[in-house]
């Protein structure tokens, strides 16, 4: 008889370890009594659905190892300002970026548009990789910045007005 088989209301055993069960399933037909309302509406997706590119602040980030976090800004952005950043790593190794407070887009290589989902990190390669967001969150932000293989890290930080 297989364990399955096996009536599961008194103690059994098996490899001679006592069993004892711990729960009983127990369904019916299925019918509600009462029928569930509606669910409720999510909330608007606050993230713009389109960010204007063409009147974008642009910046640069190049990331590069920082014994401390740099007094001045990086940037500089007025509150709902489109906000381009480039990053550039330059070390061979791929480091994981970090933004503070704002999700971003990562914008395509071709300039052609940007993927379809939101993200607030990022692993950069080789590569010159962009992002876009809309700077919605005043205050002072980090981004930080480490390399994948090693405890390094740096980070800037930018201002939103």
């Amino acid at each position: 008889m297989s364990d399955f088989a096996r009536p599961r209301e008194a103690p059994y055993f098996i490899d001679n370890v006592v069993r004892r069960p711990v729960a009983r399933l127990v369904y019916g037909s299925g019918e509600r009594p009462i029928r569930r309302s509606e669910p409720a509406a999510l909330a608007r997706n606050p993230l713009p659905a389109r960010i204007d590119l063409k009147t974008a602040l642009r910046a640069d980030l190049t990331l590069a190892r920082a014994d401390a976090i740099a007094q001045a800004p990086i940037f500089t952005a007025a509150r709902g300002r489109p906000v381009s950043l480039a990053l550039r790593n330059p070390s061979g190794q791929p480091h994981v970026v970090h933004v503070h407070g704002h999700h971003f887009r990562l914008l395509d290589r071709l300039d052609d548009g940007w993927k379809p989902y939101w993200l607030d990190s990022l692993v950069v390669g080789n590569d010159i990789e962009r992002i876009a967001f809309v700077a919605d969150n005043p205050g002072k932000w980090l981004i930080e910045y480490r390399m994948l293989e090693s405890a390094e890290t740096g980070a800037v930080w930018f201002a939103v007005t």
